[in-house]
């Protein structure tokens, strides 16, 4: 059964998406979300301490779950012994990308205000902090490769590695998120994600195998 007090905070949530998906954050008034819902300033304090409360319980939580989930597959992948993260890498790479790639499709709407219209939100950075875990992860395994092929107790990235891990990773996740960003279908958006990890790992296996 809908309670008054749900209908209330489900006319705020509608109101608010509508201005931020058109203003984003920075633009949005909250008098006109207010006014919108048809509630008055103090029904909507009953439910949000402001807009950037409002703005991280509608759109922030995304950002935490799907930053949290990569972080925490990465960390679960690094804890296995090193044979099994070479024989699982490319599996568990596809699992995530698709994981992350429904999730976004499954809250949509949400997503892309995240995407495009967080500016000025600690939310605004999501693809830069994806970034940021993917090379972090993808320079440690390239140790563990070394490691491993070389026989040695210690392997060393070069400095123009480190900087090539962080192009190919930006690549990566600026596609991620155009995916996302252009009007096509979960399904089209899902056929393009598995072209472009193909892409990819083609070229992760010419390196390593060249490299080592």
């Amino acid at each position: 059964m809908i309670t008054e007090n749900s209908g209330t905070q489900s006319r705020i949530i509608s109101a608010a998406l509508d201005e931020f998906g058109v203003k984003g954050y920075q633009g949005a008034s909250l008098r006109k979300i207010v006014k919108a819902a048809g509630v008055t300033t103090g029904a909507f304090y009953g439910y949000y301490d402001s807009k950037l409360n409002l703005f991280g319980e509608l759109i922030g939580v995304h950002y935490k779950n799907i930053t949290e989930y990569f972080q925490n597959t990465v960390d679960t992948f690094e804890k296995l012994p090193a044979e099994k993260q070479i024989q699982l890498m490319e599996e568990i790479s596809a699992d995530s990308l698709d994981y992350m790639l429904s999730y976004a499709y499954k809250n949509i709407r949400e997503f892309r205000i995240l995407l495009t219209k967080s500016e000025g939100t600690p939310y605004c950075n999501l693809i830069d902090k994806l970034i940021d875990i993917e090379e972090v992860s993808t320079e440690r395994f390239m140790v563990l490769i070394g490691k491993v092929r070389s026989g040695k107790a210690e392997y060393e990235i070069s400095k123009s590695d480190k900087r090539f891990f962080h192009t190919v990773s930006t690549g990566m996740f600026n596609a991620f998120a155009e995916l996302i960003l252009h009007d096509m279908s979960h399904g089209e958006a899902k056929r393009q994600m598995d072209l472009l990890r193909r892409f990819y790992t083609a070229g992760w296996r010419e390196i390593t195998d060249d490299a080592f």
